[in-house]
């Protein structure tokens, strides 16, 4: 923190040589945070550009350089943010990974991969049984919680907002109060989904399940 004067870095890569701090998470607060142009290469993003340019139904595991590169070309000069979020809740919402709503698409007379019929990809995406289910969703939010903690950011808890708030909406000074854990955890939540009424309900069923607890709009651990 004395290194950077206690501020939080705008680039790619300086947030890349913070600790914890990957890719995707540095393009998503340089942009998101500082209005940066960067590339947010998310699992929604991927998908939407590999689908509507590259014609398969999924990307690989992780982006490569050349992928990176690749999708870099289509974020505009201008409205580069609204781009990046908008390609973001696009794939979280209609563009989806197991049962995209083609015909409600904007987009599907252009889509390569419609065009093509929507071929399936000839192997199977090797992830866990969990992948995108509501259980892993509340890991990740119980996740933040507990970073929250470690990192002392509990004292009044961690504000709803963080969670439910659309990327356009979102204000920075929110991520900025947190520690980097704690940040990195919450948009680790943000790429999972962007579903606010989804993280909505599993948060209510975890403060149901007496495993968090909120107040005031905020959420914490239970207190022991």
């Amino acid at each position: 923190a004395a290194d950077l004067d206690n501020q939080v870095p705008e680039t790619t890569e300086e947030l890349e040589r913070l600790p914890g701090i990957g890719s995707y998470t540095a393009a998503a607060v340089s942009s998101f945070a500082f209005g940066r142009k960067t590339t947010v290469l998310d699992t929604n993003v991927r998908r939407v550009l590999i689908r509507l340019f590259a014609g398969r139904e999924r990307p690989t595991t992780s982006p490569g350089r050349k992928e990176t590169a690749w999708a870099s070309g289509f974020v505009p000069e201008d409205k580069h943010v609204e781009w990046n979020a908008g390609v973001m809740e696009f794939g979280a919402l209609v563009c989806t990974a197991r049962n995209p709503d083609c015909p409600a698409c904007p987009l599907q007379d252009i889509c390569t991969w419609n065009q093509l019929g929507r071929p399936a990809s000839a192997t199977k995406p090797k992830t866990q049984k969990w992948a995108g289910t509501d259980r892993q969703l509340r890991g990740a939010i119980m996740d933040v919680l507990k970073a929250a903690h470690a990192a002392g950011d509990d004292r009044h808890g961690v504000s709803l907002d963080v969670f439910t708030t659309s990327v356009t909406d979102f204000d920075p000074t929110l991520a900025e109060s947190l520690a980097e854990s704690t940040a990195a955890a919450v948009a680790r939540v943000r790429e999972l989904s962007a579903d606010k009424d989804r993280i909505s309900r599993l948060i209510t069923d975890l403060v149901t399940d007496g495993l968090a607890q909120q107040i005031d709009g905020r959420l914490a651990l239970p207190n022991r």
